[in-house]
């Protein structure tokens, strides 16, 4: 990892239902590409610094993995809409009760809000890709109702959306487009529940996307337009409708 931790991140806005039949979503358009602001190297620069290069590069959104109170005061009296994350290890805490998540908000959110711009609550960082985290699995939707549950006590539901981030490997196949599904074991379980949370509540689907290991892993085969976003493949599925590989 590079010595500010940083790398380009994808947001998929409203369970692609938006994207796919013609919808526009503004935070979508002006955020697309954003920096994922990790923290796990060495030599890294104090937040402030951190904050100054993330808007220097005109970022248009930061999302860090936790809700760091230094970082979320670096990032104060910015434009920049700023995506927080509950830890997968605190995800069962707050599925079972509404008490753990408003307590959540009032240590992690109320003190920062709205001088930072929280904007949205990433509830666990790929938990289904985590097969050790089977157990929590279940509760992963639990934690996201409540956390949106004790928003909406504080009238903060529409300013501030829940969501979660699933890797790739939450799908057992993707190419091509229309004929991507999700494994079996989370499919209806959670994926199901979870689409509909997030089309009721009008949030984001979150789909965390490594091209680079694709290609690192098949160069031959793979080209380097591809890691970079610069190829796109058109997938017509049977109603007539586009969807895209990047």
């Amino acid at each position: 990892m590079g010595a500010c931790g940083f790398h380009l991140s994808l947001i998929v806005v409203s369970l692609g239902i938006k994207f796919v039949w013609g919808d526009t979503d503004p935070f979508f358009l002006s955020h697309a590409v954003g920096i994922n602001y990790g923290r796990l190297a060495d030599n890294l620069p104090p937040p402030s610094k951190a904050v100054e290069l993330i808007k220097s590069i005109n970022a248009g959104y930061v999302k860090i993995y936790d809700a760091d109170s230094e970082v979320l005061k670096a990032l104060a009296n910015s434009t920049l809409p700023v995506v927080i994350t509950v830890a997968n290890e605190e995800v069962s805490g707050i599925a079972s009760s509404t008490t753990t998540s408003d307590q959540w908000l009032q240590t992690n959110v109320l003190p920062y809000y709205p001088l930072t711009k929280i904007s949205i609550i990433m509830v666990g960082n790929e938990i289904l890709s985590h097969t050790e985290l089977q157990s929590v699995w279940p509760q992963l939707v639990p934690a996201m109702q409540n956390m949106h549950a004790s928003l909406q006590k504080l009238n903060l539901d529409s300013s501030i959306k829940v969501t979660t981030s699933i890797g790739m490997d939450a799908l057992s196949s993707s190419y091509p487009p229309s004929n991507g599904s999700f494994k079996q074991e989370i499919a209806m379980s959670v994926i199901q529940p979870m689409l509909s949370f997030l089309s009721a509540t009008d949030s984001y689907f979150f789909l965390d996307v490594y091209p680079f290991f694709a290609w690192n892993s098949d160069p031959a085969n793979i080209s380097l337009d591809y890691v970079l976003f610069g190829e796109i493949t058109a997938d017509v599925v049977q109603d007539g409708t586009l969807s895209y590989l990047i």
